[in-house]
């Protein structure tokens, strides 16, 4: 019985920080995890980054294929989105179609240069649920990172929703870095 509950709470615990569509990280879970990794980050004088992205036009995919391809997609997304991030690199699907990355220990620089390989791998790779028509699709991206101007969460997260927005509005398919006081 004690062997039958503890599996129980693993999977409760599991399931109360998973996505269930992408498996990723929830927004409850991530958003906690931000505040921790920035806490120990401002502690240790440490760089700290965020890669908030989304797809771009994702209504038009689940309006045209349905959104048992649109499930396919976002399923496909996190899997290709981990495969560019490194090992201490965390994702979470936080919105329909919006995900967050934390990146440890990153600059800008260094996030610049993930955002740049996760752009390409995704548009560059062709999504086809069944034996449906492929289906190609971009993301913008918008990277903040921390400094002694903005520390907390939700300082960061805005800059970097903030910078996602830009690259919306630029055209989309592209990377925007968030204007701060001290990048």
């Amino acid at each position: 019985i004690a062997l039958l509950l503890n599996r129980s709470k693993q999977k409760m615990r599991k399931l109360s920080m998973t996505d269930y569509l992408s498996g990723l990280f929830n927004r409850r879970y991530i958003f906690s995890y931000l505040k921790k990794q920035l806490s120990s980050s401002t502690s240790n004088k440490e760089k700290l980054s965020l890669i908030l992205f989304d797809i771009d036009d994702f209504k038009d995919v689940n309006d045209k294929y349905g959104h048992p391809t649109g499930d396919f997609v976002i399923k496909k997304l996190a899997e290709l989105g981990l495969n560019e991030l490194r090992k201490n690199d965390v994702m979470a699907r936080i919105g329909g179609e919006e995900f967050l990355c934390i990146l440890p220990k990153t600059s800008v620089t260094e996030a610049r240069e993930i955002s740049d390989r996760l752009l390409k791998s995704i548009s560059g790779y062709s999504f086809q649920y069944k034996q449906n028509e492929s289906i190609h699709i971009t993301i913008s991206i918008g990277i903040a990172n921390n400094n002694k101007f903005n520390q907390s969460s939700n300082d960061i997260y805005t800059l970097a929703d903030e910078a996602l927005y830009q690259a919306k509005s630029q055209g989309k398919n592209c990377i925007v870095v968030a204007k701060s006081n001290n990048n």
